[in-house]
Order: C-alpha cells, then sequence, then structure tokens
C-alpha cells in the first residue's frame, strides 16, 4: 500500500480515507491541476484474486458512464507499475454510517438525505446500473449538506452474468431477500437497502435484527420489522407507512421505482412532523442566544430530544419566528404547545413559569441524590427502556442509563421517567407498566 508522502504518477498522497472489502482509498493531490482527488486501488494481498480484480475492473467502466450530482465522479483510471488505480471526486465530509455514531438524524435530514440518493439510484437505473450495495457507509454528506452516493464496487449492469450462481453478494444487514437468494434482481432491491438505511437513519437502529449471520437472514426472509409508529408512539404514521412499503418482502410489494419512492417521501406532510425540504440542508443564521432559549423552552415539553431537533431544525431557517412554528408542531398537546412560545416570548432571563426539563433530576429531585450508587438489576432496566422507549423512542436508553446513576428507589426512577413523556395519559400508562415489572 502507499504512504503519505508518495507519489503515484501524477498525483501525490497526503492521507488514507477509508478501506473496504476489497479497495483503499487515498486522498491525494492532482500536482498538475493543484486539486484535491480521491484514488482507489485495489488492496495488495487481493491482487490475484480474479475475481476481484474483473469486479474492480466492471467498478471503473460502470462509474465512468455515471455523471450525477449526487453520485461521486470518475474523473480518470490509469495503470501504474501493474496496479489499476481509479481517480475519484473527493467528497470532503463524512458517511452516514459516522454521523449515525452521534444518534439518529432529524425527520427532515433523514428524508432529505434519502430523496437524493434516490434520485441517484433513479439515474443509475435508467442506465440499466443496479448499485447493490447502499448502505450508510456508502452515502457522503459533505460540509455543505451535499449528498454522495459512493462505491459501485458490485454494481452490475441488467445484461451483466458476472457474479456465479447461488453467490450472493452485498451487505448482509441491507440486502434484500431476492439478494439473499441469490436470484435476479432489479432496481427495487436497492430500494429496500434504501429503506432499511432510511430507517436506521430515524430510529438509531436496524430493522433486521438478529445476534447471527443465519438470525439476519431470516429476519430478511421472513420477519416484517417493527413498523417506525409502532416502535417510537407519535412518530408520523404516513412516513410509517412509506418506509414499511419499501421494506416489503416481495418486489412488488415495493415502490417500483426509485422516482416513486422519492416521490411518496417529498409528497409526504403530517401535522405531527417538522415539514420535509427538498433543498440542500443549509446551515443554521439565527443568533446563538435565541437558539440556546429556544432549547431550553421546548426542553420543557420534549427533555432531552429539545437539542437536537432545535440544531437540526434551525440549518436553513432564517426567522426565529419560523423555527418556533416549526418546534411547536413537535409538540403533542395545545397547552404545552402554548407554554413554549409564551416562554419563548418572555423577557431574557425569564421562563414564565416553565421549568426545564432537562433539569428535572438535579432540580426539582435534588432531595433524591445519593452519595453512593444503586446497583440496578440490568434486566429490569432493560424492560424499563423497552417500556420508555415505546413513548419516546431511541432516545430512552440514554435517559434510562443516566437517571439510574442519579436515584435509589424505584419510585424514583419511575417518577423521573414518567416526566420524560409528554402526555399525561401516556405518563400514566408508562408508570403504571413499570411498577408492574416489579
Amino acid at each position: 500500500m502507499f504512504q503519505i508522502g508518495d507519489t503515484v504518477g501524477d498525483y501525490e498522497v497526503t492521507g488514507v480515507l477509508g478501506r473496504g472489502g476489497m479497495g483503499q482509498v487515498y486522498k491525494v493531490r492532482n500536482r498538475i491541476l493543484d486539486r484535491i482527488e480521491a484514488m482507489k486501488v485495489l488492496l495488495s494481498d487481493r491482487q490475484d484474486d480474479p475475481q476481484l480484480g474483473q469486479r474492480f475492473e466492471r467498478e471503473v467502466r460502470v462509474q465512468a458512464n455515471l455523471h450525477h450530482p449526487n453520485i461521486a465522479a470518475l474523473h480518470t483510471a490509469l495503470w501504474v507499475e501493474g496496479r489499476l488505480l481509479m481517480i475519484i471526486e473527493f467528497v470532503d465530509g463524512v458517511t452516514l454510517a459516522e454521523k449515525l455514531r452521534a444518534g439518529p438524524v432529524s425527520i427532515p435530514e433523514g428524508v432529505e438525505y434519502t430523496c437524493r440518493v434516490l434520485d441517484a439510484l433513479g439515474y443509475a437505473h435508467t442506465q440499466g446500473v443496479i448499485h447493490r450495495d447502499v448502505k450508510p457507509g456508502n452515502i457522503m454528506i459533505a460540509a455543505g449538506g451535499t449528498v454522495k452516493l459512493t462505491d459501485f464496487g458490485i454494481a452490475r449492469t441488467l445484461d451483466e452474468t458476472i457474479t456465479r450462481s447461488g453467490m450472493a453478494i452485498g451487505s448482509l444487514h441491507y440486502m434484500s431477500p431476492e439478494q439473499i437468494r441469490a436470484g435476479a434482481i432489479d432496481g427495487r432491491s436497492d430500494i429496500y437497502a434504501v429503506g432499511v438505511t432510511l430507517y436506521e437513519a430515524l430510529m438509531g437502529r436496524r430493522p433486521m435484527q438478529g445476534d447471527s449471520e443465519h438470525a439476519i437472514v431470516c429476519a430478511h426472509l421472513e420477519q416484517v420489522p417493527v413498523s417506525p409508529a409502532e416502535f417510537a408512539p407519535g412518530f408520523p404514521p404516513a412516513l410509517s407507512r412509506i418506509m414499511m412499503k419499501s421494506m416489503a418482502k416481495m418486489p412488488g410489494d415495493r415502490f417500483q421505482s426509485a422516482e416513486e419512492f422519492r416521490m411518496a417521501l417529498e409528497s409526504f406532510h403530517d401535522t405531527g412532523s417538522v415539514p420535509v425540504t427538498t433543498g440542500s440542508i443549509g446551515t443554521t443564521v439565527i443568533d446563538p442566544a435565541v437558539l440556546a432559549r429556544t432549547e431550553k423552552c421546548l426542553a420543557a415539553a420534549l427533555g432531552p430530544i429539545a437539542r437536537p431537533l432545535v440544531a437540526r431544525s434551525a440549518r436553513g431557517v432564517a426567522d426565529p419566528m419560523a423555527l418556533r412554528r416549526l418546534l411547536a408542531d413537535q409538540i403533542p398537546t395545545e397547552s404545552a404547545r402554548q407554554t413554549f412560545l409564551k416562554c419563548c416570548d418572555a423577557p431574557a432571563g425569564e421562563t414564565a413559569g416553565v421549568h426545564t426539563y432537562v433539569h428535572t433530576a438535579s432540580t426539582e429531585h435534588s432531595s433524591v441524590k445519593a452519595t453512593t450508587t444503586r446497583e440496578w438489576n440490568p434486566e429490569f432496566l432493560d424492560k424499563v427502556q423497552r417500556e420508555l422507549a415505546r413513548y419516546i423512542g431511541p432516545f430512552a436508553k440514554i435517559i434510562v442509563n443516566k437517571t439510574s446513576k442519579k436515584v435509589q428507589t424505584q419510585a424514583q426512577l419511575i417518577e423521573i421517567l414518567g416526566n420524560e413523556i409528554p402526555g399525561a395519559k401516556e405518563r400514566e400508562a408508562f408508570v403504571t407498566a413499570v411498577r408492574k415489572l416489579g
């Protein structure tokens, strides 16, 4: 492999960007054009594998014919000392997989990213190219919000037969049932993978769960995943239905084209969701002090989710009042919405009678602070987490973990966690269910 500082033809290696199953990607500088690009080369220990070599050459040919703003462009390819190199557009950003390490993205972000991936796939499909490996790790998010689909390493054209019969190729967690069976596939297989990716991006977990490869295969083939609306009560039902349709077991039950899937997402409107935008995701221009105050007020109604929700909703919004209206739509009850808006309008330094939700454990319950940490039964906390997740989604794990370290009794734990649930009826149901856990 190459080292930083090495010269390869007209290119100087300046960094290492990543490594995949068959290739390594470097950051390079074109010394003639003084331009930063990416260079992909087959791994040295895979050079003697004729099938991988053939696949790498095919990737070059496939990507050379794809010209789309949401597909990382191939600039050129060259042979250097018997090794084939791809010179690709350098995308200054992170993969969606890297972004998801910090937790799920907001609905507007997730839908925007997905629509742009579907734009890329719709174009590729019209060129007769099936990607076959759509996943968060192959979706780049540039610093300005531009989305790029990458890695056509196992892509195939509709008239190719290079893959041996009976061989399933792809990333297991995102493979369609027909791809797992190594059967005939078309663009609807990519649609399935996009649906799985969107589910993971919004829910913070993959739809197909299993503790072994066999279990994951069985889940793809036989199990219907828990719908987003069921996993996270309050999730927009219309969007949940769209996502479930994209992951249907039979290709005929899915969206029949990337364009159809994209149009369904872009036409999605739900009174309980932040409106979906279809332009590029920008950066916020609202005064940070206003954002901090808005976050504090929203936390009184929604708890810890307020911080990421404010940050993400503020992108591309220049008017604080427009931002507040967007955020108010996320609050499930009218009284809580009005309290939030009143809090935002109160003079700086006042809270208009609203206590800050995220500080509940350290203010209203300061008397429950203990000098020692209670050893909780992990099985009990796991059950509490699953019960809380029914009402607030994936953030339940973080909240249960933090709260359990601050309290000593089950009653204190239940009270604080119950306050994380906005609706009185839902809060009562949670408290009743947890008390029964013993």
